[in-house]
């Protein structure tokens, strides 16, 4: 099982980084030569990884990674890094993969044609035909992309990393399911969040306003909306509030008892959905 992601960039040819959204100058010239450092880190924080010597998409999920793990220190908060990282062409996986940027496995899938190999959970992958590129252009092409899309309400922020940070978002999901429940009732929530007759119950219910609040995107279902909100909001810890997933402790949970009133029903979704709730 995997999420599907829209491909839709700007008619652009050429890109111009406004640096205005998280890429800088230097890290246009920071992308490493060789995979040895690479490697070694990823193997230090036991993710597996095979980039297929594409090492401007390594840094874009090693600076991706640094993020989580920064907020993790400075918040307090527990979230998990993927199990493994995979460039691939989507040509080779079965459905209709062709325009998604990346995927996250959810559930243990034979996602290859042709091929009994199954892929294990929390595995992400990203789409080699469409992040082609293979040095400091990859940076520049996917601020564009995020910033175009940004600017349609396709995506939930104009940060260069975005694609990246929201499959990872999908596997920090999935993990802290996995903390919650056994591997049976995690794979009961996971099928039942994605049936069909929920999502569209969830869609007459709260597509209008998760566009509005968040991105179109994240209406597709509540998944994404989860996927799309967390994203952001690591890529932008300084201008965010992460309430709902956080643990909450005792004068936080009277206090939320006293607001009742006042709660937001796109915030309680998503803390519902983050913590396996049905909406």
């Amino acid at each position: 099982m995997m999420i599907n992601y829209i491909n839709k960039t700007s008619n652009r040819n050429r890109y111009n980084p406004t640096f205005k959204s998280g890429l800088t100058k230097d890290m246009l010239y920071q992308i490493p030569d060789n995979n040895v450092y690479i490697n070694k880190y990823f193997k230090k924080n036991n993710i597996n990884v095979d980039f297929k010597n594409n090492n401007a998409i390594a840094y874009c999920c090693f600076q991706s990674l640094e993020y989580i793990k920064l907020l993790n220190k400075k918040l307090g908060s527990n979230f998990g890094l993927p199990n493994q990282i995979i460039v691939e062409d989507f040509n080779k996986l079965k459905g209709n993969l062709n325009d998604s940027w990346g995927i996250c496995n959810l559930l243990p899938t034979k996602l290859y044609k042709n091929s009994d190999k199954i892929v294990p959970e929390r595995t992400v992958m990203f789409n080699s035909n469409l992040m082609c590129y293979k040095d400091k252009s990859l940076l520049e092409y996917m601020n564009d992309v995020a910033e175009f899309q940004k600017q349609e309400n396709i995506e939930s922020s104009s940060h260069f990393l975005i694609k990246f940070m929201h499959e990872f978002a999908h596997s920090i999901h999935e993990e802290n399911l996995q903390r919650k429940y056994s591997s049976l009732k995690v794979v009961k929530i996971i099928k039942d969040f994605l049936n069909p007759d929920n999502i569209r119950n969830f869609q007459s219910q709260f597509s209008n306003g998760i566009s509005q609040k968040i991105c179109k995107y994240a209406a597709v279902n509540p998944f994404e909306t989860v996927a799309c909100d967390l994203s952001k909001k690591i890529l932008n810890p300084s201008e965010e509030k992460f309430d709902v997933y956080m643990k909450e402790n005792i004068f936080q949970k009277i206090f939320k008892e006293k607001d009742k009133h006042n709660e937001n029903k796109i915030d309680t979704l998503i803390k519902n959905t983050w913590n396996g709730k049905m909406f």
